[in-house]
């Protein structure tokens, strides 16, 4: 599609107006593109279209939904993130071959990684064997400082306020004022292992970034929870450290105080091993499911969770191109019902309309068949007439009186009229044309 120097909400707008004025496949034709493609173009850049049927039920002179409103789009930077026009930057690590060509076959057989252009994959693989956690960094990402802040808020807050009403803390004149928790990334780690998971989450969420992907928090429940949007797919994520079992040797004054039925032999400790977690992103009708462990990276015995970020990122594009192409199919089946809704609604439609042409034929004939009585009176009652003025024409010929004959003459002639217009033959012959001869011998 070839809009030159337009800018984007000219496009929009001149594509609304066009959807809405003609049939999708005229308007994609007119592009030279196919309709299913015309289609994700308009759902990029957030283009209502008409519903199923519409032209079939405007052109058939049925009620339609009226024209909505072209919503806004949102920034630019959500445009490129996938839901709007596609960027063609030379930086682009990820560029995605055009799926429009392939059958619904085709993308079935597909492995995932072959979504991206053979330039891209080979770039993209590239970058990723490159990444390297640095030993350390000078600059933090905001997500990462916006961690450091919150999480030592939270420690001395919770260290003044721990047994106290948090009301009666809110009015208070603590050194720590109260506040609810801010949502940041879930770093489950020890203090021992915290800078070292500063440094990977870090690198990781530039990576990230570098893809065009983004990276979100939110609480829920005051459990942090963070997401990662890579082309148009989201996976939660977690960093955490791993524990084990640790015998718990108290001291002689301790289990004085602690009952030997209540006192526990082992208590879990931090073992210095990190992992990155994903999971899936449920819906609301979901809510009731246990999201699923996507993918899950530790260290182990030959290899530390720093030197597998580029493996991570390579899983999640994986991931994350898998249900591209499940959605490219899923659209391509969906477009595929539709035409085919729309050619069963055409030919109900046209079914109907001869239903429709036959019944008022039928109807025709039935007055026909009812008016014959009439038609035969008509025309009896016309010949008649005929006959009358054909012997008052007689009796004129025999007429010396000129003014009589005059008269007489006027006379016929509106005898013949009104003969005339008792004639059915003329109506009889626009009815049978109208219902027409195959309806009428039947």
């Amino acid at each position: 599609m070839e809009f030159d120097d337009m800018s984007i909400r000219e496009q929009r707008e001149q594509l609304y107006n066009e959807v809405w004025k003609e049939p999708i496949v005229t308007v994609a034709k007119r592009y030279g593109i196919s309709d299913t493609g015309f289609r994700k173009r308009c759902k990029r850049f957030c283009i209502p279209l008409p519903p199923t049927g519409y032209w079939a039920k405007l052109n058939a002179g049925k009620s339609v939904v009226k024209k909505p409103k072209l919503p806004p789009l949102k920034s630019n930077a959500y445009l490129n993130q996938g839901y709007g026009i596609e960027t063609t930057e030379d930086s682009k690590i990820l560029k995605y071959i055009d799926t429009e060509v392939l059958s619904v076959e085709e993308l079935k057989g597909i492995d995932s990684m072959d979504l991206l252009t053979p330039e891209s994959k080979k770039r993209f693989l590239n970058w990723c064997s490159k990444i390297r956690v640095p030993k350390r960094i000078e600059k933090y990402d905001e997500l990462i400082t916006t961690h450091q802040s919150e999480i030592a808020y939270r420690k001395a807050r919770d260290a003044e306020h721990k047994f106290k009403d948090i009301t009666f803390s809110m009015f208070s004149n603590s050194k720590i004022k109260y506040q609810n928790n801010k949502a940041v990334i879930p770093i489950n780690v020890s203090e021992k292992e915290t800078g070292r998971a500063y440094r990977i989450m870090d690198t990781f969420i530039k990576s990230i970034r570098e893809l065009e992907g983004r990276i979100l928090v939110e609480l829920k429940e005051e459990e942090d929870i963070a997401f990662i949007d890579l082309n148009v797919y989201t996976v939660s994520f977690i960093i955490s450290e791993g524990k084990i079992k640790w015998r718990s040797f108290l001291s002689d004054s301790q289990q004085e105080n602690i009952t030997k039925s209540l006192r526990p032999s082992y208590e879990k400790v931090f073992n210095g091993e990190l992992t990155i977690e994903f999971k899936e992103v449920l819906n609301f009708s979901e809510r009731n499911k246990v999201p699923e462990v996507l993918l899950k990276f530790e260290d182990t015995s030959n290899t530390k969770l720093e030197e597998q970020l580029g493996e991570i990122l390579i899983a999640l594009c994986r991931l994350a191109n898998k249900v591209k192409i499940y959605n490219i199919i899923k659209d391509h089946e969906n477009e595929l019902k539709h035409k085919e809704q729309r050619q069963l609604y055409e030919i109900e439609e046209e079914n109907k309309r001869q239903l429709m042409i036959i019944e008022e034929e039928r109807r025709k004939k039935e007055n026909l068949v009812e008016g014959m009585e009439n038609q035969m009176e008509n025309w009896y009652k016309s010949q008649r007439l005929h006959k009358y003025a054909d012997e008052l024409e007689v009796l004129v010929a025999t007429t010396a009186d000129a003014n009589t004959k005059e008269f007489l003459i006027a006379y016929i002639k509106l005898v013949r009229k009104k003969a005339e217009s008792c004639n059915p033959i003329v109506d009889i012959l626009n009815e049978v044309i109208a219902i027409g001869i195959k309806r009428l011998v039947e």
